[in-house]
C-alpha cells in the first residue's frame, strides 16, 4: 500500500495544456476517482502517475519517494486498461501469470498465485480458455485478476467498465469496490461516468479542461458543489441552474437576499427537491412541456418564461403536459452561484413570497 502526492503537476502537448497544476494527496488505502468529460485531463493524470506519459513540470511522489522520472516498472503499480490489453494467444492462466513469469518465479509458485487470485474473482473455471472465448465481463475480471496477482502498492483503473453493458457495469463496479476494500490497496480510478464516481469513490477529483474543479467525498460534492460546472455534472439528472432573476421577480426576495444582485446570481435546485403545488399558493408559476417516464418516477420538464426546470417526482404526482403548475422547494436546498465566475456563493438561503 502507498500514499500518492501530485505536486503542481503539469502536462502540455505543444500549445495544449492537458493538465494544469494538479496538486493532490491520496491517502494510503484510499479509492480515488478522477471524473470529468472527455479531454478534461483525467486519463493523462493517470498515465503520468503510471509513468506512461512524461511530466512537463511538477513532481509525483509515492510514499515520499520522487518517482517523477522513474520507469513504469520501478513504480510497483498494476494497471487495468479500458480494452483490458489481454494477450490473445495466451490462455487466461498465462495472461494472469505473465508478470510473475517475468519475475522468474517458479512454475509451481506462479500456478499457486494464479489459482488463488482466480478463485477470488470466481474465474477459476476459465483458466484454460483464451480471451476470444470470454464475454466482456469475464475479460474484465481477468484483467483485474492480472493486476491483483502482482500484489502492487497501487491499482490504476482506466475506464475498465466502459465496454460493458449497463446491467453488467452495475455489478462489476460493486465487485471492484468490494475487492479493493478487502485488499486495502491504494487505488486510482478514471471514468467519465459520474454514477461510477459517486458509487465507488472515497474521494472524487472532478476535472475540466485540465483543471481540478473540486475534490471531496461524494456527499460533499453532491451537497456543496464548488461551481456551476460541478453542480451541472453531478446528479442524475443534474441540478437545475437558472438566473436568480427568473425566480426572484416572481417569488420576491427575503431580507436575507436583499444585498444579492439578481442579475449577477444563478440559483441551483436539484430536480428531486422540486415539487408541485397549487397555482394559487405558489410564488413561481411554470408550464409543463415534457414528461419522461423512468419506472416509478417521472422527470417533468417545465418552463418558467424562457427558462426550463426539471422536477423528479413519483409517478402519481406528475402533472399533465401543457398544464400550468406552481413550483416549490425546501428553503434549505437552494444553492447560489456567481453568474460571472460560476463559483458557489452559499446555500440555505431563503426565497419566499
Amino acid at each position: 500500500m502507498a500514499t500518492i502526492h501530485f505536486s503542481q503537476v503539469c502536462k502540455t502537448f505543444g500549445e495544449v495544456t492537458a493538465v494544469d497544476r494538479l496538486d493532490l494527496t491520496i491517502a494510503d488505502g484510499e479509492f480515488t476517482v478522477f471524473v470529468g468529460p472527455s479531454g478534461c485531463g483525467k486519463t493523462t493524470s493517470l498515465r503520468m502517475l503510471a509513468g506512461l506519459d512524461e511530466v512537463t513540470s511538477g513532481r509525483i511522489f509515492i510514499d515520499e519517494r520522487d518517482v517523477t522520472h522513474e520507469q513504469p516498472k520501478a513504480r510497483d503499480m498494476a494497471m487495468v486498461f479500458q480494452n483490458y490489453a489481454l494477450y490473445p494467444h495466451m490462455t487466461v492462466a498465462e495472461n494472469i501469470g505473465f508478470a510473475l513469469k517475468l519475475r522468474r518465479l517458479g512454475r509451481a509458485e506462479v500456478a499457486e498465485q494464479v489459482s488463488r487470485a482466480a478463485e477470488m474473482l470466481d474465474i477459476a473455471h476459465l483458466l484454460q480458455r483464451r480471451p476470444k472465448e470470454l464475454s466482456g465481463g469475464q475479460r474484465q475480471r481477468v484483467a483485474v485478476c492480472r493486476a491483483i496477482v502482482r500484489n502492487p502498492k497501487v491499482f490504476l483503473f482506466d475506464e475498465p467498465l466502459s465496454n460493458l453493458d449497463p446491467q453488467l457495469r452495475t455489478s462489476a463496479r460493486g465487485e471492484i469496490r468490494a475487492l479493493q476494500r478487502r485488499l486495502g490497496v491504494t487505488s486510482v480510478y478514471v471514468t467519465h461516468d459520474q454514477i461510477e464516481a459517486m458509487t465507488m469513490a472515497d474521494r472524487i477529483v472532478i476535472m475540466r479542461d485540465g483543471k481540478v474543479q473540486q475534490i471531496g467525498t461524494p456527499v460533499e460534492i453532491f451537497e456543496r458543489p464548488a461551481n456551476t460546472f460541478v453542480a451541472g455534472f453531478i446528479g442524475n439528472p443534474p441540478m437545475n441552474i437558472l438566473p436568480l432573476a427568473a425566480l426572484g421577480k416572481a417569488a420576491g426576495l427575503s431580507p436575507q437576499l436583499a444585498g444579492v444582485d439578481q442579475s449577477e446570481t444563478m440559483i441551483g435546485i436539484r430536480p428531486e427537491h422540486v415539487s408541485f403545488v397549487s397555482v394559487s399558493s405558489a410564488a413561481t408559476i411554470a408550464r409543463v412541456v415534457q414528461i419522461e417516464m423512468i419506472g416509478t418516477e417521472c422527470l417533468v420538464h417545465a418552463e418558467i418564461g424562457a427558462e426550463r426546470i426539471i422536477a423528479r417526482v413519483v409517478r402519481p404526482l406528475a402533472p399533465r403536459i401543457d398544464e400550468t403548475v406552481g413550483l416549490a422547494w425546501p428553503d434549505d436546498e437552494i444553492h447560489l452561484f456567481d453568474a460571472s465566475s460560476g463559483r458557489r456563493m452559499g446555500q440555505n438561503l431563503r426565497l419566499s413570497a
